[in-house]
């Protein structure tokens, strides 16, 4: 049994005691906010290496830069490729003949347009943050954007150059007119409630599905309005869940002392993503259930069996 000191508080304990117990990766964000709050800001970032230590990752200096960097751009493609190919008929999506339109152009962003194209589909148009202005804008090029291209020109914040955006043959356009482009897929992949009641009615006839790459882009509001119009949704926690994944496949790594190339990182999440995405499509076809729910279905019922079999409901009261 683990003894802390007594100096820290009864659940900062707790939190501690699980994770030294069952090297758990998933709860350290649970860990992370009791320490900052407990610790301060200076004390938190003194100790992050020993909170690695804590959740089984390897050596910070080590750690798989996929992994780490650009794991839920990878996702979110995995699934939308396993999407075009079991439901192209329903939807009448090929992937050569796809459009896009993206909101964001940070580390999801970037590499989801990245590989979209690499299907075979074509982004039309990319958002981003400008710091400067403190404003969004929009980058539209109708025959097909370079990501390349565009990363060049782009700050650390993820902000695009608009002047040397537009010399490169680029639009510059409102932020929200990303949600407006005539396109067959729309990308939110940067921050919460972009797609909201005021504006989910400026979605064009044309799209047929949304990938969540952002973490709740969607408000409940427009998802009401999205599942009436009968749009594919790929939910967030279903999308863009090879970051956490391959935060799974660290801490493996980790108590392995072992490191696996990139190849071999991405047919692992290519498994796991394609298992997830296959659960969830045919639950909502059997149910007739919109996708998140579905996705909600499946992962209460895993909580809910968990609890239940490891007892996880002691484990974890107060």
């Amino acid at each position: 049994m683990h003894v802390l000191p007594a100096m820290l508080p009864r659940h900062l304990k707790h939190v501690v005691s699980i994770i030294l117990g069952q090297k758990n990766c998933q709860l350290l964000p649970r860990l992370n906010d009791e320490c900052f709050m407990f610790l301060g800001k200076g004390e938190f970032y003194f100790w992050m290496p020993f909170l690695q230590v804590l959740q089984g990752l390897p050596d910070p200096g080590q750690r798989d830069f996929f992994s780490s960097h650009c794991a839920n751009g990878h996702s979110l493609n995995h699934v939308e490729k396993r999407d075009h190919l079991s439901v192209v008929r329903e939807l009448g999506l090929k992937p050569a003949d796809c459009t896009a339109s993206v909101q964001g152009f940070g580390n999801v962003s970037q590499y989801a347009v990245r590989l979209f194209r690499q299907l075979g589909g074509k982004v039309t148009c990319v958002s981003c943050w400008d710091q400067e202005d403190q404003v969004s804008y929009s980058f539209r090029k109708l025959d097909g954007i370079d990501p390349d291209e565009l990363m060049g020109i782009t700050d650390h914040f993820g902000g695009i150059d608009k002047a040397k955006a537009k010399k490169a043959g680029y639009e510059v356009l409102p932020g929200e007119a990303w949600i407006e482009q005539e396109v067959d897929v729309l990308l939110p992949s940067a921050i919460e409630n972009q797609v909201t009641g005021e504006n989910v009615r400026k979605i064009h006839p044309k799209v047929k599905l949304i990938g969540e790459g952002a973490n709740g882009p969607t408000t409940p509001e427009a998802d009401k309005v999205i599942h009436e119009r009968g749009i594919f949704m790929i939910p967030d926690f279903l999308a863009n869940a090879g970051g956490v994944t391959c935060s799974y496949f660290e801490q493996v790594q980790g108590n392995m002392n072992y490191y696996w190339e990139r190849d071999e990182v991405l047919g692992k999440l290519d498994v796991k993503m394609t298992a997830a995405f296959s659960a969830v499509s045919e639950l909502a076809r059997k149910q007739k259930l919109y996708m998140r729910d579905a996705a909600y279905v499946i992962a209460v019922n895993r909580v809910a069996k968990a609890c239940k079999e490891f007892h996880y409901h002691s484990v974890l009261s107060p």
